[in-house]
């Protein structure tokens, strides 16, 4: 099943404003609902967040800047741990040690077992440890930029030196197959003109879901574990770029002045396998067929715009992470507000 949703041609123009405005409905779409931060959660983590993710025991693991450690923390929200740890790198040899750091962590995830997948973009690895903190493998691949667990012991990754749009690898090292050619999800535009494709998630039944940073308007795609694709959710920003690029053009056509909005944050609920998209401050929320099924905007405690980096659905509330201010408890809305309608 194939939708397209449509956001307003105003959109570009007002983030071209405020980067944390949302994208303004069009003509027969919802108003968004606003939703207001309950409180900041997990104080220790500042600005520079980059991912945040939770295992089946109910802890939560964090990764933000400088991004050499999984910070982990309790489910009441204490720290309790970190990734790669340091008690256990003092005991092993250099070698040991020189593997096990963290120089970059670009995205993390935890698998069904607690294992922790780092794709360490500095050290051109995506590197796998165990629940108790220690290094159990290092597997060279080149600028990683994401990263999934799949059931299996395998794993989905990208790359900024893939043409495809992700490989999957074992637990061993070895690649196992490459998913998506770049040119059969273009959509007229050119992936050649740039170094990063996207982004992989993934929800612990193995479904797949890789976000675009190629095209000209937001685009997710979900595949099965084996590579075949599944729905696709586009949200339409054509003619959005369109108009703010007739309003900002000068006699010298200046192409530097459009703005490309993109999908900041994605996140699937692992129970239903409801998909959140958030472009800007909006939050997209989709039925797992891909129907639009909620249209929020997200806003600070104090009532500000809030642009969501990173994304945990739990049953009972949101937990979404900004760049600069942290991570934030909202409430889980109800499904009252569909959003734009689907074509």
């Amino acid at each position: 099943m194939f939708r397209r949703i449509h956001l307003g041609a105003s959109a570009a123009f007002i983030l071209s404003l405020l980067a944390t405005v949302y994208l303004a409905p069009s003509a027969g779409q919802t108003a968004p609902l606003e939703i207001r931060a309950r409180a900041h959660v997990f104080p220790e983590v500042g600005a520079g967040l980059i991912a945040i993710r939770r295992d089946a025991a109910g802890h939560y693991y964090v990764v933000a800047s400088p991004a050499s450690t999984v910070q982990i923390f309790s489910a009441d929200g204490k720290r309790i741990g970190q990734i790669p740890d340091a008690s256990i790198q003092d005991s092993n040899s250099q070698d040991a040690k020189k593997n096990s750091k963290v120089v970059f962590a670009a995205d993390f995830d935890v698998d069904s077992g607690g294992r922790v997948i780092i794709a360490d973009r500095g050290a051109n690895a995506v590197k796998i440890f165990a629940a108790d903190g220690s290094l159990s493998r290092a597997i060279p691949i080149p600028a990683p930029t994401s990263v999934a667990a799949l059931p299996g012991d395998e794993f989905a990754v990208t790359s900024l030196r893939y043409r495809w749009l992700m490989g999957i690898y074992g637990y061993g090292g070895t690649l196992v197959r490459a998913i998506g050619q770049a040119e059969d999800f273009t959509h007229g535009a050119d992936a050649r003109h740039t170094p990063d494709l996207g982004r992989v998630s993934s929800d612990p039944a193995g479904n797949l879901y890789f976000v675009f940073l190629f095209l000209p308007e937001p685009t997710m795609q979900r595949f099965d574990r084996f590579g075949f694709a599944g729905n696709e959710i586009a949200l339409d920003e054509s003619a959005a770029a369109a108009h703010h690029h007739e309003l900002f053009s000068s006699d010298s056509d200046d192409s530097l002045r459009s703005i490309k909005p993109q999908i900041n944050a994605l996140a699937v609920d692992p129970i239903t396998q409801e998909i959140w998209i958030a472009v800007g401050s909006a939050l997209h929320r989709f039925d797992k067929n891909g129907t639009a099924i909620g249209f929020y905007q997200t806003l600070s405690p104090s009532g500000a715009p809030l642009v969501p980096k990173a994304i945990l659905v739990e049953p009972d509330r949101l937990l979404l992470g900004s760049d600069a201010w942290g991570i934030f408890d909202f409430p889980r809305p109800a499904k009252a507000n569909t959003g734009a309608p689907a074509r």
